[in-house]
């Protein structure tokens, strides 16, 4: 979204009121499943989940519907409105930064990211800190799970392009730039969201940045924070990542 001065907004800032209507077509119940697969082959019980970079809490609302318990964290304000909107019943929401949680030791047996929300840490400082943080609220034993992009999708699938998208009277433009030297890539989103008056429209502009990690980079700084037992995987499968698979589930234990 641009403010009034005409500047484009960080990520997510108002784009939670569109966000679904955008992402219509992410399968999500299938993730979600595929999340239970993850803790059935890895022989977990989830006893308390933290949906780390909930969103509008569509993931969330469906573990709960599935009997879990479940808080969502995002640092979005736009997306948890979306998100508390869907009304009730919701599970716990709460805005925070990966790298704080607001959350006691060991508060959690089961933390899982989905949807390459790890990408939006764009440090390797960043990234260890939500590692260390997540270690930290993690119970003796529990699983930490998450999916990325990797450096190649965001080359070869994002990459330098420009498409619309037109859903119902919405419509949205995608720009994407790709830097190889810093394995990061920029999209520039603007979407035109109808008003009450006709023939009107809001325009929404943001710009968000995603950056890659190589498989090894991402065990290597799990292992600094203490995980142990780290697998990665072609995104729902069970079959052994490669650097050139478009996404990538990683799972991990907290130690004793």
């Amino acid at each position: 979204m641009k403010d009034a001065s005409g500047k484009v907004l960080p990520a997510f800032s108002r784009i939670g009121e569109v966000y679904d209507l955008l992402m219509g077509d992410v399968p999500y119940g299938r993730w979600v499943q595929y999340l239970l697969e993850v803790f059935e082959r890895f022989r977990h019980r989830p006893a308390r989940i933290l949906d780390l970079g909930c969103g509008t809490g569509t993931a969330a609302r469906m573990l709960k519907a599935h009997g879990f318990s479940v808080v969502g964290l995002d640092g979005s304000r736009s997306m948890l409105d979306a998100a508390r909107n869907k009304g009730e019943p919701s599970p716990p929401l709460v805005q925070a930064d990966f790298r704080a949680l607001p959350f006691r030791n060991q508060s959690f047996s089961t933390v899982f990211s989905m949807f390459d929300s790890i990408n939006n840490l764009l440090t390797p400082a960043d990234l260890q800190q939500a590692f260390r943080e997540v270690f930290r609220v993690l119970t003796p034993g529990g699983l930490f799970t998450f999916d990325v992009n990797t450096p190649w999708v965001l080359e070869h699938f994002w990459g330098d392009d420009e498409k619309v998208k037109e859903i119902g009277e919405v419509i949205s433009i995608w720009r994407t730039e790709y830097d190889p030297r810093k394995k990061r890539s920029r999209l520039w989103i603007t979407v035109f969201v109808p008003t009450t008056v006709p023939g009107l429209y809001d325009r929404l502009d943001e710009v968000h940045l995603e950056q890659g990690y190589e498989l090894s980079e991402l065990r290597e700084h799990l292992q600094r924070a203490g995980f142990r037992d780290i697998q990665m995987f072609r995104h729902l499968s069970f079959r052994p990542a490669r650097n050139t698979d478009n996404r990538v589930q990683v799972v991990a234990r907290r130690g004793s």
